[in-house]
């Protein structure tokens, strides 16, 4: 979890095997917090 937490604090969303619910419902959340942190900022993502 820790490795999960660190890729955040970089605005870096990672994702890694099936996309279901959760997991879709999971990087949503991360990219409408990173978006409210700092709009201006890049958000990264990994698929």
């Amino acid at each position: 979890m820790i490795f999960y937490s660190r890729l955040l604090k970089e605005r870096i969303v990672f994702v890694c095997g099936e996309i279901e619910d959760h997991m879709a419902n999971l990087v949503v959340a991360q990219l409408l917090f990173l978006e409210a942190e700092s709009p201006d900022k890049k958000i990264f993502m990994y698929i």
